[in-house]
């Protein structure tokens, strides 16, 4: 156990020369005395190179800049796997902050005491950039200053009980470099969940970050086929078998979840798809239809039976609004649980 171990902070930067001098200064803010910042450009064509050269007269801050665009998962893994020094990595997007100067000193101390600790997960708050609105995300039962064991974390996500992205996440870099670097879209999901398979999760009962939802940003820009098949239904494929291999004893209720979490990907994507381009939809309904044949049969039937049950059955009943409100509601919450 040491007293003081190094943490590492990181920030990939591109084109957010309006906001990573906000990201840089929240990192800079906390109590905790032993960090480092590493910012790694990606060739902004902003002034982004401009701000952060000015945090550099802090010996806290490391600043890298990539001659060419690396690509963003990339620039990442390098940060994570070349350039940080810490024992723990903590990840903050430049147009994201850190919002409890506490974080990391807090997260420290979970994982020094307990070596098992794979991870410290903090609560999350989201800011709408545009309507200038900071709202609370849902948060899960574990949020009370709470361990909980990995594998139970991994099925309560595959139930949509917990969010596991890296927003307020502070990881154990000893573990965190036995899995394999990737380039998911979604790098946090795929190392967050594979980590469950290597120790238990520490859950902070304090907001620690925010989230800014904004135009640009990379998450909103991919609603189409290719994407909710390369980027989700494979990554959570690859997942699966990473769990399966690692925890072979847990075989029978790893596939459980697997079905759980594909159902509700599947239901996900297709609401997504329909709204925004039927012709994506189109491929995606095919491409599931083939691979998921079983859970996707399940996901039309149920879907219908809600409808039927919304705009035939309900309306033939002669009682209150309020009361079909809420058969609705609890009709729709049993339909769910009997796909799971």
């Amino acid at each position: 156990m040491e007293s003081n171990p190094l943490v590492s902070i990181i920030i990939p930067s591109y084109n957010n020369a309006q906001w990573i001098g906000m990201a840089i200064e929240s990192a800079l803010s906390q109590d905790y005395s032993n960090f480092e910042v590493i910012i790694c450009d990606n060739n902004s064509k902003d002034n982004s190179k401009e701000v952060i050269i000015n945090y550099l007269k802090d010996k806290r801050v490391r600043f890298h800049y990539n001659e060419s665009n690396i690509g963003s998962k990339a620039n990442i893994n390098k940060l994570i796997y070349e350039l940080s020094q810490g024992k723990y990595i903590v990840y903050l997007s430049s147009d994201d902050y850190l919002i409890n100067s506490e974080f990391v000193s807090q997260s420290v101390s979970y994982l020094e005491e307990e070596s098992d600790i794979v991870y410290v997960k903090g609560k999350e708050l989201d800011f709408y950039h545009d309507k200038k609105l900071l709202k609370k995300r849902k948060y899960s039962k574990y949020y009370t200053n709470k361990i909980v064991d990995g594998f139970q974390v991994f099925k309560d996500y595959c139930n949509g009980k917990v969010g596991l992205g890296w927003e307020a996440c502070c990881l154990r870099k000893s573990i965190l470099l036995k899995i394999p670097s990737s380039n998911f879209f979604y790098g946090d999901i795929n190392i967050n969940l594979r980590l469950t398979a290597h120790g238990k999760v520490a859950f902070l009962d304090i907001p620690s970050y925010t989230f800014r939802i904004h135009s640009d940003n990379e998450s909103s820009r991919y609603n189409t086929a290719k994407h909710f098949i390369d980027e989700r239904l494979l990554l959570y494929k690859s997942i699966i078998e990473y769990m399966k291999h690692n925890l072979p004893e847990m075989t029978q209720d790893i596939e459980l979840s697997r079905k759980s979490l594909i159902y509700s990907e599947i239901a996900f994507a297709i609401v997504k798809l329909l709204i925004g381009n039927k012709g994506e939809y189109t491929i995606y309904k095919n491409y599931v239809n083939y691979h998921e044949k079983e859970i996707y049969k399940k996901v039309i039937f149920y879907n219908l039976k809600y409808k039927i049950v919304k705009y035939i059955i309900l309306p033939l009943l002669k009682i209150s609004l309020t009361k079909k409100i809420l058969l609705l509601f609890w009709g729709h919450r049993n339909l769910m649980k009997n796909i799971k």
